[in-house]
């Protein structure tokens, strides 16, 4: 295995998989999984009906928690707000386990660009609470998606070091081992990984690493 230390976001590597630290909502967020989201297509008329139509078959908590987190950052509705809204209905809008990774299948930036949410975090819908993972939980998460990568017989992977804003609770410094930790089990695998750091804090904290 070859690992790559780049800033940036990993969905605009030159990566077969982009592994996304996601939330148990799916809700793309800020940073990498914003990236991602903005990166992606506008929705048809037809789609945004189709997300309209799972929307409003949520738990009301739920909607209201998108709509804040909507109206706060401006987004606008893209693919990707569907292919997750499609997951997550799929898992009876229940939140996806801290622990885990999905495959998104929906997703359309590039047909040889595969994206696999790793959950590393979450939120309650009800009262806003970010609840992150313990470093045992994001290796999980991690080692799942990677996993997945390699049964589409994919090389090269791209994925951020996670949950590494220090008002997460983790810091970059300890994100990075957390992460150095969950490669270490794919040592003699044949794969290019590149780790991005991609925020003001983790990028600060790559200088240390030169």
């Amino acid at each position: 295995m070859k690992v790559l230390y780049e800033t940036g976001y990993a969905v605009t590597k030159d990566v077969e998989v982009v592994i996304n630290s996601a939330n148990g909502l799916l809700f793309a967020d800020s940073t990498g999984a914003g990236a991602i989201r903005d990166a992606s297509e506008d929705l048809s008329e037809t789609e945004r009906f189709d997300f309209d139509q799972l929307f409003s078959k949520a738990p009301p908590e739920l909607q209201n928690f998108f709509e804040k987190k909507r109206e706060k950052h401006g987004w606008y509705y893209h693919h990707e707000n569907l292919s997750c809204l499609k997951l997550l209905a799929h898992n009876n809008y229940e939140t996806h386990e801290i622990g885990t990774a999905i495959f998104d299948p929906l997703w359309t930036l590039q047909k040889t660009k595969k994206v696999i949410h790793a959950i590393t975090l979450t939120y309650n819908p009800k009262t806003e609470e970010r609840i992150v993972g313990t470093p045992e939980q994001i290796i999980s998460a991690i080692t799942q998606a990677i996993e997945i990568a390699l049964d589409f017989g994919k090389k090269t992977i791209a994925l951020p070091v996670p949950c590494a804003r220090p008002a997460y609770g983790l810091g970059p410094e300890k994100s990075f081992e957390i992460v150095k930790k969950a490669l270490a089990g794919f040592a003699d695998e044949d794969l290019t990984i590149t780790l991005c750091f991609d925020n003001e804090h983790t990028a600060e904290f790559l200088k240390t690493l030169a």
